[in-house]
């Protein structure tokens, strides 16, 4: 679909992972460029060693080349505060269009720790004159193929100058230009849901527990061990 809608004969995904999204562009005949940190092995990779360049994200990138399509796809997330900024810098440079896709906050996931809603990076990017343009979760939100997180988070960035060039996206827009609204996808809200229904199961047997065996104990021991709780709670805090 995104090769449809923007025919990029050259595409770079920034925190690529081991490739996967690179080596589907490849299939379609588009060439393909990938950042990753060293923690990624070869034997992982879904393309070709040469097509990733090892760098670590959090600091600037000299790209001597541009492309037709940057992708970053919940890689923001995993990144401090602090590296945001640079790493937009970074984007930004490598091409006028992005598609851009970062965890909100309480999505949940291993290391995130920069989790923002979409009108935080809609701000970052408007520094450097680039415009969200909301076109894709329209698309992809009741597509079951498509993981609900890209649903939920997938946007375009367009520098301003660009901006005629894609004027049959803005016009197909679920959002005004420029904005992205804070969604919460079904999936997403359900999966949470059902963690914290067993969440309180636990918790419940927990409890269950507890009372069956204090009943179970002698009354002397349920008196003792009463008396030491009361004890416990009326101490101060240390």
């Amino acid at each position: 679909m995104l090769v449809q809608l923007f025919s990029p004969k050259s595409v770079v995904d920034v925190g690529c992972g081991a490739g996967s999204w690179l080596a589907e562009f490849q299939a379609l005949g588009v060439d393909v460029t990938g950042y990753e940190g060293p923690w990624i092995r070869s034997a992982e990779l879904d393309v070709p060693r040469h097509v990733i360049i090892e760098h670590d994200v959090t600091t600037s990138m000299a790209s001597p080349r541009t492309f037709d399509l940057v992708l970053s796809l919940e890689t923001a997330e995993h990144l401090t505060s602090s590296a945001t900024p640079t790493f937009v810098n970074s984007l930004v440079a490598l091409g006028p269009l992005i598609v851009f896709s970062a965890a909100i906050p309480r999505q949940g996931g291993t290391d995130h720790v920069n989790e923002r809603w979409p009108a935080r990076w809609v701000e970052l990017f408007a520094d450097h004159n680039y415009v969200a343009i909301d076109c894709l979760r329209s698309r992809f939100w009741e597509n079951d193929a498509v993981a609900w997180w890209y649903a939920q988070n997938m946007l375009v960035f367009v520098h301003r100058d660009q901006l005629p060039l894609y004027q049959h996206l803005t016009q197909q827009s679920s959002s005004p230009l420029g904005t992205a609204l804070a969604l919460i996808h079904p999936r997403h809200y359900l999966a949470l849901h059902d963690k914290l229904d067993d969440a309180r199961q636990c918790a419940d047997l927990s409890q269950r527990g507890c009372v069956e065996m204090m009943a179970a104990l002698p009354a002397a021991a349920r008196r003792a061990i009463t008396a030491r709780l009361r004890e416990a709670l009326r101490a101060p805090a240390r």
